[in-house]
């Protein structure tokens, strides 16, 4: 607030998709930038934004899901007869459906399902030498996903004045089964 001083509102951007909250003097602040830059819808409560689903409590806390994006991922299509041979190496085909795969619950995972963390950076590190078993390891992974897709995230209230500003990077420093790190912002 230019007179106080103090934080009125927060305002995130994914691409072309935004989401915010703040005080009416924050919301004054947004009607003059939609006049410059109109937005296309204004969901407010209960929405899905980039494929979470959100919804904020009269309290303020957030509930967080993705059960609609995980029920919708597709397991990978492994053929009876590959499934006789787990050793054996993936086609560039199978290994291009690991990948996808790895990286649409790699999106859950980051955003509300922490709980495959671990299994996808197993997963993540097999992708160069991945075998039928990695594809099979895969499915099981989406499999628990979709079991528990009702999983939820929910954060609490923060009071302004605790309020601090946070980075992260998902980068990796190695795995269990790849000493190697991995980098990414």
């Amino acid at each position: 607030h230019p007179q106080h001083g103090t934080v009125e509102g927060v305002l995130g951007l994914h691409v072309d998709d935004g989401i915010c909250g703040g005080t009416p003097y924050f919301n004054s602040v947004l009607d003059k930038l939609e006049q410059k830059y109109p937005f296309g819808t204004k969901k407010m409560k209960q929405f899905t934004f980039t494929g979470i689903e959100m919804q904020q409590l009269p309290d303020h806390r957030i509930h967080m899901s993705q059960s609609k994006y995980i029920r919708a991922i597709n397991p990978i299509q492994i053929h009876a007869e590959r499934k006789k041979s787990p050793n054996a190496e993936v086609t560039e085909s199978e290994r291009q459906d690991l990948r996808a795969l790895i990286g649409s619950l790699q999106y859950a995972s980051v955003h509300t399902r922490p709980d495959l963390s671990s299994r996808l950076s197993n997963l993540q590190s097999q992708i160069n030498k991945s075998t039928v078993e990695t594809l099979i390891q895969a499915n099981q992974t989406l499999h628990e996903a979709k079991k528990h897709h009702d999983t939820t995230i929910k954060i609490q209230s923060i009071p302004i004045a605790d309020f601090r500003f946070l980075a992260f990077s998902d980068a990796s420093f190695a795995s269990k089964t790849n000493p190697n790190s991995h980098t990414g912002m």
